[in-house]
């Protein structure tokens, strides 16, 4: 009998963002029309039928211990043979097997279709170039990627090679697909529409001490902190009316920004 142990993958990477993600089990349309589960989201929040592994292999019961015992049972119970991921394995879902002479094995269930990136500013220093770069946010499909081909697909969505350029802050407006960002060195707030690939250009001189950007999704608010003007500013969606919210100390300029629950966070530095 070949025994082995179920190990957990650590993540490959930690990135700072929002991720935004629903719970809701879909389906997909194979080529022979046949339709079955996908994976929405994480694996870990699987909860379809899907009760064997990639091999066909039948899945053993979470709650019994033949013909092997299990170490992890799933959050939903034990009670089924379905595939799960009880221990946030990177790879996905995975059962224990009928098999006497294979103790788990992992189950071929597709992702469903998600559009979810995560988005940061890069600036090359040797190049003088400025970019908002994007991978895939399920670190599941990054892992799948690297085990692949040794590499992840890493996307430009703005780039610039002007010397006057670097970008700094950013923040999303994820239902409406945009995304918001300063340039640093030019001065100005950006807005990048994903849907039409355009990018517009709004208060043009006023960006040089954005740190931080925060957006309201409730009020469609976005809000920025400055250290050079020492304050915290609001501007609605269509850019034409904005007004600081909040004035710091000569010293103390506003940096770190959050928006939760219609609660502003922030936090301030000493500037001497």
């Amino acid at each position: 009998m070949i025994m082995c142990t179920k190990q957990r993958i650590v993540g490959l990477f930690v990135l700072s963002a929002v991720f935004l993600a629903t719970v809701v089990k879909r389906t997909y349309g194979n080529n022979n029309g046949i339709f079955a589960d996908c994976v929405d989201g994480p694996s870990v929040w699987y909860r379809g039928t899907h009760n064997f592994t990639n091999t066909g292999t039948a899945c053993q019961r979470w709650d019994t211990n033949t013909p092997h015992t299990p170490r992890y049972v799933p959050v939903d119970g034990g009670e089924h043979n379905y595939c799960r991921n009880p221990d946030g394995d990177l790879r996905g879902t995975w059962c224990y097997t009928m098999n006497v002479s294979s103790r788990w094995e992992y189950c071929e269930i597709p992702k469903c279709p998600d559009d979810s990136l995560v988005i940061w500013t890069n600036y090359d220093s040797k190049s003088q170039s400025s970019h908002l770069l994007s991978v895939q946010a399920d670190p599941e499909i990054v892992k799948k990627e690297t085990d692949t081909s040794g590499i992840f697909n890493v996307s430009v969505v703005v780039g610039s090679r002007e010397t006057q350029t670097e970008f700094w802050a950013i923040a999303s407006d994820y239902l409406r697909r945009k995304i918001f960002f300063t340039d640093y060195r030019s001065e100005y707030v950006g807005v990048r529409f994903l849907n039409s690939n355009i990018t517009v250009k709004y208060f043009k001189g006023m960006a040089h001490g954005i740190e931080s950007m925060a957006f309201d999704w409730k009020t469609r608010n976005l809000y920025w902190t400055d250290s050079e003007f020492k304050w915290i500013m609001a501007t609605d969606s269509s850019f034409r009316y904005y007004s600081p919210v909040y004035r710091s100390g000569k010293r103390e300029p506003p940096y770190g920004l959050a928006i939760v629950r219609r609660k502003m966070y922030f936090s301030t530095y000493k500037a001497f």
